[in-house]
């Protein structure tokens, strides 16, 4: 009669990262803000490019560290690799507890080899964390998805499609005659893009006496009769 296989739990300092942090606050919370953090300055970066604009040179500690804070988009990002990740660790903990099991759903399932590609045994055989690379894949994801979708806002500003402001310099009375578009703000200055001439300017915030807002305008509601 075989003898039954026992599962021992790996200790604590080999679990995977993953499943560790989910038991642990403060490490969810670190990694989360760093990722975010990190998501945030790979955005400003690639949405400024176009317009000639080195952000990172103009930015202070203080923008790094919220740099994802100007859209949501980033911390969704965020939370979805984390799920993805979290995903990847229940996937190995059941690859390793039960191999014959995922061998028979990689033949019998369509879906098998890509749920349990036959690439993460290799790597835990040859004594890597599959899940690191697992990890490093979903980072090169997200840094692909988050300048597509930075790109896709710079072109449509470079269209002359964003946040219309009137600038008044120190010094003056009225704001400027044509109204630029507002690129962002850091701690220090204020980006603006003009699209009649084509050309962005990184403004002191010093040198800036007041922002204005267009509002697009109201749509006309006809009267009824």
């Amino acid at each position: 009669m075989p003898e039954p296989r026992i599962t021992e739990r790996p200790p604590a300092g080999e679990e995977q990262w993953s499943l560790r942090a989910l038991r642990e606050p403060t490490m969810l919370l670190t990694a989360t803000y760093i990722a975010t953090s990190a998501i945030g300055l790979w955005a400003s970066y690639c949405f400024y490019k176009p317009f000639g604009i080195a952000v990172l040179d103009y930015m202070q500690p203080a923008d790094f560290l919220v740099a994802a804070l100007h859209d949501p988009m980033y911390f969704l990002v965020v939370l979805a690799g984390a799920f993805l990740s979290w995903l990847g660790s229940r996937v190995d903990v059941f690859r390793e507890r039960k191999p014959h099991r995922v061998e028979a759903i990689r033949e019998a399932k369509w879906w098998g080899l890509i749920v349990f590609p036959r690439w993460r045994d290799k790597l835990t055989d040859r004594g890597f964390t599959a899940e690191y690379v697992f990890a490093v894949m979903l980072l090169g994801i997200a840094a692909w998805l988050i300048s597509y979708y930075t790109g896709m806002q710079s072109q449509r500003v470079l269209a002359g499609n964003g946040t219309r402001i009137s600038l008044t310099y120190n010094g003056r009375d009225k704001p400027e005659t044509t109204q630029p578009i507002l690129l962002g703000t850091t701690t220090a200055w204020v980006f603006v893009y003009w699209p009649e001439s084509h050309a962005s300017e990184a403004v002191p915030q010093g040198q800036v006496a007041r922002i204005g807002y267009v509002l697009p305008p109201a749509p006309t509601v006809s009267a009824k009769h």
